[in-house]
């Protein structure tokens, strides 16, 4: 379902005063989920501006800032799950990312939101739901966030004279047209992805220089910050983008089954090794040494 239809949803809830203590927005990113959970804030707190600027007492918002959710930072937003709003009827609680909680961290929310204060509602936002605990989402109202089917923002990319290979990527990676083509002008992801496709191009076929590329040239395109993607967000799209080239390959029947499942086998290895907090070089030269070692 789409952000506009949800929201509807959620409107005609608050007229009926049936809001849930508990929702769940699943969805890719670029949906909208956070955008919608500060909406739902604002309908409960006639448009407070202080909401947008994360400066209202009784909204919370925890976007986290490492590779996990640990349990130590749950039991500090705990403290807020058990106190009363102060300047309403509603205390909201925005959690995104609750697919990095980690299993102490995920059981401990999970005691809280089995035991809530009556005027509190935690909204948590995952990109994947088939890694939140399912004991969590069977607590949770759950709304499943839509995008536009790739094939048609890939058109409507390429009306905008975007090129068809980088309008094949971004419809993949973006949701909707205006975030694609904010992506599209930023100088620093069209210099990335030129490089990626270049060092795309030295793994598919093992060479040698897939590893020099790394630290010679790659890495140098990630000294740059990005103004749309953070660091992180940018190393996993790195290989995300890797994955799409090999997709397409795979279409265009141009590699083999085996070279793509053994290809597509490191990129699952080398985003879990991002996750755990591997150095982002370290990952790069490793993927790049097994797509070597599999062609000798």
């Amino acid at each position: 379902m789409k952000a506009a239809q949800i929201r509807e949803k959620l409107l005609q809830q608050i007229n009926d005063q049936q809001l849930s203590h508990a929702y769940l927005f699943c969805g890719r990113e670029h949906t909208e989920k956070w955008q919608t959970a500060l909406w739902l804030a604002k309908q409960l707190f006639n448009n407070d501006g202080r909401i947008d600027d994360n400066q209202h007492p009784d909204v919370i918002q925890f976007r986290p800032q490492q590779a996990t959710i640990k349990v130590e930072e749950v039991q500090l937003l705990q403290k807020e799950f058990t106190t009363s709003a102060l300047e309403s009827n509603h205390k909201i609680i925005i959690i995104d990312g609750i697919q990095r909680l980690t299993q102490s961290a995920a059981n401990r929310l999970l005691k809280v939101i089995e035991d809530p204060v009556a005027d509190v509602i935690v909204i948590l936002i995952t990109t994947n739901i088939e890694q939140v605990l399912p004991t969590i989402v069977s607590r949770c109202q759950v709304w499943h966030f839509t995008s536009i089917p790739c094939h048609v923002l890939q058109q409507q990319l390429q009306e905008k004279h975007v090129p068809k290979e980088v309008a094949y990527v971004l419809s993949h990676l973006m949701t909707n047209k205006s975030a694609a083509l904010e992506l599209y002008n930023d100088e620093v992801f069209m210099e990335r992805f030129v490089q990626i496709k270049k060092w795309f191009s030295y793994l598919q076929e093992g060479n040698d220089l897939s590893f020099i590329f790394v630290q010679q040239t790659l890495l140098k395109s990630y000294v740059l910050r990005s103004q749309n993607i953070d660091e992180r967000q940018s190393h996993d799209q790195l290989f995300d983008i890797l994955g799409l080239f090999m997709k397409q390959l795979l279409n265009e029947q141009a590699v083999s089954l085996t070279t793509a499942l053994y290809f597509f086998d490191q990129l699952i290895e080398a985003k879990r090794y991002l996750a755990a907090n591997v150095n982002f070089q370290h990952v790069c030269e490793q993927f790049a040494w097994q797509m070597i070692h599999f062609f000798t």
